[in-house]
């Protein structure tokens, strides 16, 4: 049997993830305009973009990222923000036409600009990041992170011979 990939269980921070969804909020989610909406919609149906800020999710939503697995050697903290419309089909043509649309760029700034926001907290807000790195000792504690992929396997690209 090979083994060609696995994923690890995410290492909450609510230090963190609090932290980031205060500056959210604080901040508010990317303005979309009418003709942005209507945009969408003729080009994916639906009812365009999301506006506001939602309530964080409880339970971890799976997708394609290392994140769970960054999250067992640094304390992770996350957000999500609206790049494509509502209703988008991650992993699908249509997702990638959504991202190069000038809307998305809406969202990817308000996401940067709260991770900015973050680092600037964290670097200036010593209890904080006490907090954070005592939160992510505590979750950590008595569990060891384990891929059952060996350190030396090679990545598998597939398509390439040899």
């Amino acid at each position: 049997m090979v083994v060609e990939t696995s994923i690890t269980e995410r290492i909450p921070n609510d230090a963190i993830a609090g932290l980031m969804d205060e500056l959210l909020r604080r901040h508010g989610g990317p303005k979309f305009t009418d003709a942005e909406n209507r945009q969408a919609r003729k080009l994916f149906g639906g009812e365009g973009y999301r506006s506001g800020v939602k309530e964080p999710q409880q339970e971890a939503g799976r997708a394609s990222s290392d994140e769970d697995n960054v999250s067992w050697f640094a304390p992770l903290g996350r957000i999500s923000v609206a790049c494509v419309p509502d209703g988008v089909t991650g992993h699908h043509r249509s997702y990638a036409r959504a991202c190069r649309l000038p809307a998305a760029r809406k969202g990817m700034f308000v996401a940067a600009e709260v991770m900015a926001m973050t680092a600037v907290e964290l670097a200036i807000n010593a209890p904080l990041r006490r907090k954070a790195k005592e939160e992510f000792r505590k979750n950590r504690a008595g569990r060891k992170y384990d891929l059952p992929i060996p350190d030396v396997a090679p990545p598998v690209v597939y398509g390439r011979k040899g």
